[in-house]
């Protein structure tokens, strides 16, 4: 009648992927956490390779005017201000032949806008087997020009106190 009325032995493999699944439990929440560190952070991050933005965080967003979907797979050149491009351009070759450099800074290129500074700290990594440069956006803007507005003061008194010293004399 085709029923099985007693089962007279079992074959089989037995393997304890425990550590196999603790492995990617713990894969999974490093990855979380890089996901909130990189969302929550002050400064811009983003990632270039072939001269293509690749990944950028709401912070690079939000420094460039841009949504995300209209950066992720363009040139990062346009965001740059056309006269500081040669040397950014110069900057990133550098890095992406692994020269270590000092983070630098320039100008975004911004439509009806202030003029908006920003400090790049960066580095190369290999994706894929190509050469990439991820990096960092500081916006650097008020820090800039509270430099700028303290100049201006110590030259004013300096030149006060230049001209008191004549009228001394």
């Amino acid at each position: 009648n085709g029923t099985i009325e007693e089962i007279v032995g079992y074959e089989g493999i037995f393997e304890n992927v425990t550590q196999i699944y603790e492995a990617q439990q713990e894969l999974e929440e490093q990855q979380r956490i890089q996901q909130i560190l990189m969302e929550q952070s002050q400064d811009g991050i983003y990632v270039i390779r072939e001269q293509n933005l690749v990944l950028v965080n709401d912070t690079f967003c939000d420094l460039v005017g841009h949504k995300r979907e209209d950066l992720l797979g363009k040139p990062y050149l346009p965001l740059i201000h056309p006269e500081d491009r040669s040397r950014v351009v110069d900057e990133v070759n550098r890095k992406l032949e692994g020269e270590k450099r000092a983070p630098y800074e320039f100008r975004l290129a911004t439509e009806g806008k202030r003029e908006h500074f920003v400090r790049a700290y960066s580095g190369s990594l290999i994706i894929d087997g190509i050469p990439s440069l991820y990096g960092y956006l500081r916006d650097v803007t008020d820090e800039l020009a509270r430099e700028q507005e303290l100049r201006m003061r110590i030259e004013q008194r300096t030149a006060s106190l230049n001209s008191a010293l004549q009228y001394q004399k």
